[in-house]
């Protein structure tokens, strides 16, 4: 495969703002979910010189997890108070938020003060409002009714769930895409990128599928969000820490896309934490835990 171009379109000051997540707009425009007081940020990649504007600052919460459109320009987006020293949340402070772009309208949606690690979430086909999340330190999935703030656990399984050695990353499912009828995830503490079956209301309709993993799983090398290109049997590109995107076939072939230590576009850990497909589906955005917004050429 050819090298893909990849060049940094925007950089936080100082490298100072972890980008936990992010989404694409209808318009094209990206949104960037970050650890800095609850601050929902937009981007406008096409710009000769793009430029982050706060969108929103997320009430009673210090940082944003995952993020899903759910209607047009309308995305659900979880949030909560990060613990002192920096990994984990306070317990009870987990929020699941609807934030309305254009009227920069945000409400919360549902209160979670039961779960203490919401992490990646996508909305569920069929089904306008709803949404599946990922709680990575129980290793379940939920389902949360953005309308009516109902939170159901659909499906919990061990290999969902965070490694018993404490030396690695206390982090189950982490980032969570829905395709053909499957379940995509992947695990940053097992370090594996695999799928499960489920019916049309999200729940298990089979076991899970392991489609590719890493070796020696840590801290600083872990697997965390993902996105897939486009296709009818798409690639997966997956952020692996330190820095680096993977490449991941549908039957399992695992390859370096972009970053690794004689590539400068990714900056070393927290490196990239999440990635997701342009408008035109012709490159991906790569986000990172210092405040780079990287874009990157798919093949064709």
């Amino acid at each position: 495969m050819i090298k893909p171009s990849a060049r940094q379109i925007y950089t936080f000051p100082d490298n100072a703002t972890f980008i936990e997540n992010l989404a694409v707009r209808p318009n094209g425009h990206i949104l960037l979910g970050t650890f800095s007081n609850g601050s929902l940020f937009n981007l406008n990649p096409d710009t000769r010189t793009p430029k982050a504007e706060l969108v929103a600052k997320l009430p009673g919460v210090g940082a944003l997890v995952g993020i899903a459109e759910i209607a047009p320009d309308v995305f659900a987006v979880g949030g909560a108070d990060l613990l002192p020293e920096g990994f984990g949340f306070v317990n009870g402070s987990m929020k699941v938020f609807t934030v309305d772009v254009k009227k920069k309208k945000v409400k919360v949606a549902a209160s979670l003060p039961a779960v203490t690690g919401l992490n990646g979430i996508t909305p569920l086909p069929g089904h306008p409002g709803v949404v599946l999340a990922a709680e990575s330190v129980a290793g379940q999935i939920l389902r949360i009714n953005t309308a009516t703030g109902r939170v159901d656990v659909v499906i919990t399984d061990t290999q969902l769930g965070p490694s018993s050695d404490p030396t690695i990353v206390p982090l189950g499912v982490n980032g969570i895409k829905i395709s053909s009828g499957y379940l995509y995830f992947a695990n940053s503490g097992l370090g594996f990128f695999g799928r499960i079956k489920i019916t049309a209301n999200g729940e298990r309709d089979g076991q899970v599928e392991r489609i590719a993993s890493i070796d020696n799983p840590t801290f600083t090398h872990a697997f965390d969000d993902f996105t897939f290109g486009p296709g009818p049997r798409p690639d997966a590109y997956v952020t692996l820490h330190p820095n680096s995107v993977q490449r991941i076939t549908a039957d399992g072939k695992q390859t370096l896309f972009v970053g690794g230590d004689d590539d400068s576009n990714l900056m070393p850990y927290p490196g990239p934490t999440s990635v997701a497909l342009s408008k035109d589906r012709r490159k991906i955005y790569i986000v990172t835990g210092l405040g780079q917004v990287v874009e990157a050429t798919l093949p064709k």
